[in-house]
C-alpha cells in the first residue's frame, strides 16, 4: 500500500495538484489535511466532522470494513489495523503544529484522547497534521499496540534533520527513547518551505515492529502550491490478510486474432462437451485480449502544458533559494527570482482551472464521446456517481451474508424423467438464436463476452450445434442428470 500525504491549506488548486500527483505516483490512498471543503463534498472522500482531514482511496482491495469520523480526526478500519488520520487545529487546544501560549493543555489532551480511544485492539496507525506538544498522552491510550505517529510537530532535533535542538525537540527525544520509537525521517530534505526558511517539522515515528514494514519514506521535490511538501510512504503494511490495491483495467479483444485461434484449436465433432468448449473459448480470448490499467496515470484534465509549467516552477524555486542564500532575501536578484516563482505558482493554478473548464465544455465532451466512450465524459460521470470508499469484506463476512441472502432450499435434484425425446434444433435455429444475443454486455461467470459466442456460432456452427445437442436430455435420461452435465 502506498500513501501520499499533504496539507493543502484549503487551497482548491493545491488539492487538485495533490490528486494529480497521487495518480502519477501510483498512490493507493491520498490523505489531505485542511482540505478544500468544496473539493471533498462528494461521497468518495472520507472526512471527519469538521472537514479538517479527508482521505481518498485511489485503488480497491484494501479490506476496509468501515470508518468513524470525529472532530479533527478520522479512523479508517482495516481488517488488521486502524488508520487514524488527525488534524488538531492551532485554534483548538495546545498547538501541535504551531505551539501557542494561549492554548490549554487539557483541550489538546481531549483531542488526542478522542483519536486513540477509537483505536481498536489491533495495530493503530496515527497519521496527519497532529500539531502535537504532548505525545505521551497519545501513546498512553494506545496501550502497547503498534503505532505510527505522523504529523507537523513544530519541534527541532537532529534526529529528524534539524540542525539545532529546542525544548520541544528535547521533549520528543525523551519520549522516543522511553518508548523505543524509530524515526523514519531521513533529514535530507525539509518538509516545510516558506521563502528561504526551511524546517523539518513534519515527522514520522513508528514502533519498531511496524517500522520494519514501511519502505521508501520520502519528501518529494515537486511543487505543491503550498508551503508543506508531499510526503509519501511505500508498501506500508505487509500484513497477512491485507490485499494489495487492485487496479481497474480496460480490455480490448483483437477479434481477428480470436477468430484465427478458434479455427486452429477447435476440436473435432467427437469432442463436444460443454467443458471443453468453454475452456477453448476462454483460452482463445486470453490469447487475443490486451489489457491496460486505467486507475494509474493522471486526471482527465491533466496535460503536458501543466506539467511543463510545474517543472518551471520547481526550477524557479531553486533559483530563488540559491540567490537568497548567496546574497540574502532583500537583494535585487533574489527579489526578481521570488517574483518569477510566485507568478509561475499562480500560473499552475490558473492552468489547472482552465484545463478543467475546457475538458468539461459540452462540445468537447460530445466530440470526445464519439471517439472514445471511456474518455473524459465517462470519467466525469463515474466520479459523480461513484460510491463511498472501496470497502471490501473479509471471507467470513462474505460467507455470512451469502448464507443469509441465499439460504439453501433443496440440495437434491428433482427425480423426473423425460417422457419423450427432445426434438433437435437446426443450424438455422441456432444462428437465429445467436443473432438475438445483445452485444456490449458484461461477460458472465465464465468470463466469455456475448461477442465471442456470436462469433464462434458464426464461424463454427456445426461444432456449436453439437455442443448444444450434447447437453440435451433423452427419453432414458433423468432431467437431473442432464442438468448436472450442464
Amino acid at each position: 500500500m502506498k500513501i501520499l500525504q499533504i496539507n493543502v491549506g484549503r487551497s482548491y488548486a493545491a488539492q487538485d495538484l495533490a490528486y494529480a500527483t497521487a495518480k502519477q505516483r501510483e498512490a493507493d490512498m491520498l490523505i489531505v489535511c485542511e482540505p478544500n471543503r468544496t473539493r471533498v463534498r462528494d461521497n468518495k472522500w472520507i472526512k471527519d466532522r469538521r472537514v479538517d482531514v479527508a482521505a481518498l482511496f485511489l485503488t480497491t482491495g484494501h479490506c476496509v470494513s468501515g470508518h468513524k469520523a470525529g472532530d479533527g480526526h478520522l479512523i479508517i478500519h482495516f481488517e488488521k489495523f486502524n488508520l487514524c488520520c488527525c488534524y488538531i487545529s492551532p485554534n483548538i487546544s495546545l498547538d501541535c503544529c504551531y505551539i501557542s501560549p494561549n492554548i490549554s493543555l487539557d483541550n489538546y489532551k481531549n483531542e488526542v484522547d478522542a483519536v486513540m480511544d477509537n483505536a481498536d485492539q489491533h495495530e493503530a496507525i496515527v497519521l496527519g497534521d497532529i500539531n502535537a506538544k504532548s505525545p505521551l498522552s497519545v501513546m498512553d491510550n494506545a496501550d502497547q499496540h503498534e503505532a505510527i505517529v505522523l504529523g507537523d510537530i513544530n519541534a527541532k532535533s537532529p534526529l529528524w534533520g534539524s540542525p539545532t535542538t529546542n525544548v520541544k525537540g528535547h521533549y520528543w527525544t525523551e519520549w522516543i527513547s522511553a518508548l523505543d520509537i524509530t524515526v523514519l525521517n531521513r533529514g535530507t530534505r525539509p518538509t516545510f518551505i516558506r521563502g528561504t526558511s526551511h524546517s523539518h517539522i513534519d515527522v514520522t515515528l513508528a514502533t519498531r515492529q511496524i517500522a520494519g514494514k514501511i519502505r521508501g519514506w520520502e519528501v518529494l521535490d515537486a511543487e505543491s502550491l503550498t508551503e508543506h511538501q508531499y510526503i509519501t510512504e511505500h508498501q506500508w503494511f505487509e500484513i497477512d490478510g491485507m490485499s494489495a490495491g487492485k487496479l481497474q483495467s480496460k480490455t480490448s479483444v483483437d477479434w481477428e486474432a480470436f477468430k484465427d485461434t478458434i479455427l486452429i484449436v477447435a476440436p473435432g465433432k467427437d469432442d463436444t462437451s460443454h467443458t471443453r468448449c468453454t475452456h477453448l473459448i476462454q483460452q482463445a480470448l486470453k490469447n487475443s485480449t490486451h489489457t491496460r490499467t486505467t486507475t494509474r496515470g493522471a486526471p482527465y484534465w491533466w496535460d503536458e502544458s501543466i506539467a511543463e509549467t510545474r517543472r518551471k516552477c520547481v526550477e524557479a524555486r531553486r533559483k530563488f533559494t540559491r540567490a537568497a542564500r548567496r546574497k540574502g532575501d532583500d537583494n535585487a536578484e533574489a527579489t526578481v527570482k521570488k517574483q518569477e516563482y510566485r507568478e509561475l505558482k499562480k500560473s499552475v493554478g490558473k492552468q489547472i482551472a482552465e484545463a478543467k473548464k475546457r475538458s468539461r465544455s459540452w462540445a468537447t465532451l460530445c466530440q470526445e464521446l464519439e471517439n472514445d466512450i471511456w474518455g473524459g465524459a465517462y470519467k466525469i460521470v463515474a466520479k459523480k456517481v461513484g460510491g463511498l470508499a472501496p470497502y471490501e469484506l473479509n471471507v467470513d463476512k462474505k460467507r455470512q451474508y451469502t448464507a443469509e441472502l441465499f439460504p439453501p432450499e433443496n440440495d437434491q435434484w428433482t427425480d423426473e424423467r423425460v417422457d419423450e425425446d427432445v426434438k433437435l434444433f437446426t443450424v438455422t435455429e441456432l444462428k437465429d438464436a445467436a443473432a438475438t444475443i445483445k452485444t456490449g454486455k458484461a461477460a458472465g461467470i465464465d468470463k466469455i463476452p456475448p461477442e465471442a459466442i456470436k462469433l464462434v456460432t458464426d464461424i463454427l456452427p456445426e461444432w456449436m450445434l453439437a455442443v448444444m445437442k450434447w447437453m440435451r436430455p433423452t427419453k432414458s435420461t433423468r432431467v437431473s442428470d442432464s442438468l448436472e452435465n450442464c
